[in-house]
């Protein structure tokens, strides 16, 4: 054999595609394969995308880069180094039409073997092993997909899962949905909007830091929100946004007839947070802490109201506002405190009777010459 058919031969060795073949038989068949040489400068295309597939490619040197997508819009799937073969998918799909774009990465050599060769290499055995190879080459690139796939989506899980702890559910599902279009991102929904915040916690703060043991704010915050946090999610709720020691949270009802299950099951799960925050060990405080609560049902504007560079999804709308007001007024009227949970009379009239035996007290107050009608769950 020449030099440079002998270098051939060596290429088609590492690449997988005399496996099983008798040395005695190598120079037939390359003989018979009659390839071409090629060789491309960076950036020169080796397949285009859409064009019909007559060849496969067996690198000797150098790299290519293999591109999917449109024009404009391609992205780089794979870089293939010497020595390996490109285009081998082709000659096993019936179209043999080329589904990516592959260019050189730098300088490029290599063989160009003609798919009218390889059919007519016949049915001797060392024919039939270069197709079993060639199909081999295909198989294991097809694991190689397989593996990092997985990967991806493992990847995509973990990253998921750190992002879905800083936003809702609903903005994550909506912001990687590709279709979501400006006139999708907003909408009317009847939601339960609840606002709660920590009694006393600010002043507490205030001397923890000033101790020096900021770590400690964290540790009595956290069990406070995390609380909260599983109440919200485990009633089908989403937490909107936490304030320094304050949580929103909301409930969206769909469908009507949902209403008196979705709403009585965030009242008692806020019903059941608050005992909860209440019997929690304080050591890093001097006095038990507990939560105040206000809840409001209606409609809100749903969707992204923040910027091009800083998404906030979230609601807004009077029924937002009259909720967040339900968590600040101290009193009623008559200045007698209030308890802890505290419903406007339009979510007590939706609720179950068993929910409604939980804030059975009726007060009204003002908040930010907000007029309130209310139900609590403890009277003074």
């Amino acid at each position: 054999m020449g030099v440079q058919q002998n270098r051939t031969v060596e290429v088609l060795l590492a690449a997988g595609l005399l496996n099983a073949i008798p040395a005695e038989h190598h120079a037939a068949l390359v003989h018979a394969l009659n390839p071409r040489t090629f060789s491309l400068a960076a950036n020169q295309p080796l397949v285009t995308k859409g064009q019909p597939a007559t060849s496969l490619f067996v690198l000797l040197h150098g790299r290519a880069l293999v591109y999917r997508g449109h024009v404009g819009e391609q992205q780089l799937i794979q870089v293939r180094e010497a020595p390996c073969v490109i285009g081998e998918v082709a000659f096993f799909r019936p179209s043999r039409e080329r589904t990516a774009d592959v260019v050189a990465a730098g300088p490029l050599k290599g063989i160009e073997v003609n798919f009218q060769a390889i059919e007519r290499l016949g049915n001797t055995s060392w024919a039939l092993s270069f197709v079993r190879n060639l199909a081999g080459v295909v198989a294991d690139r097809l694991d190689e997909a397989t593996r990092k796939r997985a990967d991806l989506q493992a990847t995509s899980a973990e990253d998921y899962d750190r992002l879905r702890r800083f936003a809702p559910d609903t903005a994550l599902d909506k912001s990687l949905d590709d279709s979501w279009g400006i006139t999708e991102r907003f909408s009317r929904k009847h939601a339960v909007v609840m606002f709660s915040d920590v009694v006393g916690f600010s002043a507490l703060a205030d001397d923890l830091g000033r101790d020096g043991d900021v770590g400690a704010i964290a540790q009595v915050l956290a069990p406070i929100l995390g609380i909260q946090v599983d109440a919200i999610h485990q009633s089908r709720g989403e937490v909107d946004k936490f304030i320094g020691d304050a949580v929103m949270g909301f409930w969206v009802i769909d469908q009507p007839n949902d209403t008196c299950s979705i709403a009585s099951s965030a009242v008692s799960a806020m019903a059941s947070a608050i005992t909860q925050i209440e019997k929690l060990p304080m050591q890093s405080s001097p006095r038990p802490l507990g939560i105040r609560v206000g809840m409001h049902i209606g409609e809100v504007s749903l969707g992204n109201f923040g910027t091009a560079d800083r998404y906030a999804y979230t609601l807004i709308g009077s029924t937002v506002n009259y909720a967040a007001r339900l968590e600040q007024v101290r009193c009623d009227a008559d200045g007698c405190s209030l308890g802890p949970l505290r419903v406007s009379h339009e979510l007590y009239a939706v609720l179950d009777s068993r929910e409604q035996r939980l804030i059975p007290h009726h007060a009204a107050g003002t908040v930010k010459e907000t007029a309130l009608k209310l139900m609590h769950n403890k009277g003074q």
